[in-house]
């Protein structure tokens, strides 16, 4: 079985021009139009059994249309939904605790696209909410394309952010931190924090990688991939490059992610 914990879809009627500004901004392809039908597909064909889908409030405007988006993929067994709060937004703790009551089982929130930095205390009540309600938050770690000259995910910034929020169920995509690897092994790996492997092909070396996971238990790793600017048979071979057990490929295929999402 396995569980990819990092997918992005979108409605139908946003999916294609969400997929071209991305791409363009991102100087990235996409490998699914970006629709939930053409996700299941792909997922089908990959061996993907079940997904976690994240939407991302980018204003405060648009949470009530992201978080609707989340509620509507209730409906499908293989797809498990994230809302998204905006740090900004008066209701973000009511939104939570709505979502939560809906059966939502996380939040994602991406500090570059979302405009804030992941260690300000001005976010606090909103991971403190999550939280408590035994949530999942799932943070974009470390460098993104789409904003090469800002860093407000830095490896830094979650340790401090960390330190505030042991015990808490917390995911930090890209293996801690896109191109921050160095400071994850130093900052990151070994801490009470899960990490996911989502994009790590053509941008992290297996080499470089095993040395992180080395540190870090393998409990606390999760398979993703970032569709649709990444594929599951890509993520797959990446993993076998990393000399795994099969107890501890169980562990990130599948069991880790069905831990903490109490399936």
């Amino acid at each position: 079985m396995i569980i990819d914990f990092h997918v992005h879809c979108f409605n139908d009627h946003i999916a294609a021009r969400a997929i071209e500004k991305l791409s363009r901004t991102a100087d990235i392809p996409a490998y699914t139009d970006g629709t939930v039908a053409d996700t299941r597909e792909k997922m089908r064909l990959w061996g993907i059994d079940m997904a976690v889908v994240h939407s991302i409030a980018t204003t405060v405007s648009s949470q009530p249309k992201v978080n609707e988006f989340a509620l509507s993929l209730l409906c499908y067994n293989d797809l498990i939904p994230f809302g998204s709060v905006h740090p900004n937004a008066q209701d973000a703790v009511y939104e939570i605790r709505r979502l939560h009551d809906a059966g939502i089982k996380g939040i994602k929130l991406h500090p570059e696209y979302q405009g804030f930095d992941i260690d300000d205390e001005k976010a606090y009540p909103i991971y403190e909410t999550i939280a408590s309600l035994d949530m999942v938050m799932l943070f974009h770690g470390g460098f993104d394309a789409a904003y090469p000259t800002s860093l407000r995910a830095s490896a830094e910034k979650c340790a401090r952010m960390l330190d505030s929020f042991e015990g808490a169920k917390i995911v930090l995509a890209h293996l801690g931190g896109m191109r921050e690897w160095d400071k994850i092994e130093t900052l990151i790996a070994g801490r009470d924090v899960y990490m996911d492997l989502s994009m790590l092909p053509g941008y992290l070396e297996p080499e470089k990688a095993k040395n992180i996971i080395k540190l870090h238990p393998s409990s606390r790793l999760l398979f993703g991939t970032d569709c649709p600017w990444c594929t599951a048979p890509r993520i797959i071979e990446y993993m076998n490059a990393l000399d795994l057990t099969k107890e501890e490929q169980k562990q990130i295929y599948h069991e880790n992610a069905a831990r903490i999402l109490n399936m």
